[in-house]
């Protein structure tokens, strides 16, 4: 499966006019994904954002977290969807702040306090009939019966998968299949003896989805990735990913976490085993990803990360 096609801003431009705006003289590019583009205008005089791409699922889990009680957490309204000769388009009111990716390591330190008690919101919410582990669809269901299962499926080439093909792309890469497999191994190893918690993740929060203000988180967009698992998932993220960002060069989110934890009481069971499970599991999806992708250097890069990781495991 390639790439979506997605409208150009002429493209945009028209769809957009000829359906809410009659002009839109300040449409403008507000960011690109590998699923998805923004752009933003104004609409009735407040500052909105039309995402288009052909993953119409994904859009309709932007709905259910929107109108789903959700307190403590940021969820911008969405206000409008419907479909595109080139997929679906999504409106949804314009978040404020700047990119959590982007903050440099004192920024995130006033941040991080913020930042975990809103993943404590985050697993406090009720999705209406959901039901297994792993992602969800728009209607609350998600296909694995165990934690466990839904962590294993990464080493699973599904053929209905967006990325399917990518088990022979990785074979094909200087690095090749052997780091992965036995990163995978130590994940296999772990993962019978994880709880089975289910609580809402969204596993995608260094990638522009998350707004920062200060010291105040304002928005949290794009749930197609989110999936029903352990909510140490989130935490887990930012362990694996804080440290390889420029930007954050010398942030150690652990000190943050342990204070949080002890704040809040919410200190988390066998909270180590658990967060190097999902660590790895993050690692081996990059791999993945990255090798569909034909990124050959991130997969290099991101299998060197996972397997010391694994390796910590003992």
């Amino acid at each position: 499966m390639d790439p979506p096609f997605i409208p150009e801003l002429p493209q945009a431009r028209a769809f957009l006019e000829a359906w809410l705006c009659r002009a839109c003289p300040d449409l403008a590019l507000l960011g690109r994904g590998a699923w998805s583009r923004a752009y933003r205008f104004s609409l009735d005089g407040r500052e909105v954002v039309a995402r288009f791409g052909s993953q119409g699922e994904d859009f309709a889990k932007d709905r259910l977290m929107a109108r789903i009680p959700h307190p403590g957490v940021p969820i911008p309204a969405v206000l409008a969807s419907r479909v595109t000769p080139w997929g679906f388009v999504q409106v949804a009111e314009r978040v404020s702040g700047r990119f959590l990716d982007d903050l440099e390591a004192a920024s995130l330190g006033l941040v991080m306090p913020t930042l975990l008690t809103v993943l404590d919101a985050l697993g406090a919410v009720n999705v209406p009939g959901r039901t297994g582990f792993g992602l969800f669809n728009a209607s609350g269901r998600a296909p694995y019966g165990s934690w466990a299962e839904a962590l294993l499926a990464v080493g699973e080439d599904d053929t209905a998968g967006r990325i399917h093909g990518w088990r022979s792309r990785l074979a094909a890469t200087p690095t090749g299949p052997e780091p992965f497999s036995h990163a995978f191994a130590t994940l296999r190893r772990l993962a019978p003896d994880l709880p089975n918690e289910s609580r809402v993740v969204h596993q995608d929060l260094l990638h522009e989805n998350v707004f920062v203000a200060g010291p105040d988180i304002t928005g949290v967009i794009d749930w197609g990735n989110a999936l029903f698992g352990d909510p140490l998932y989130d935490v887990a993220s930012l362990l694996y990913w804080l440290p390889e960002s420029p930007r954050a060069k010398g942030f150690d989110v652990k000190p943050a976490l342990q204070q949080h934890w002890e704040a809040s009481g919410l200190r988390p069971y066998d909270a180590g085993r658990r967060l190097l499970a999902c660590q790895l599991h993050i690692g081996l999806e990059a791999q993945a990803y990255n090798a569909w992708c034909g990124r050959v250097d991130q997969v290099e890069r991101w299998a060197a990360r996972t397997l010391e990781i694994a390796r910590g495991a003992g």
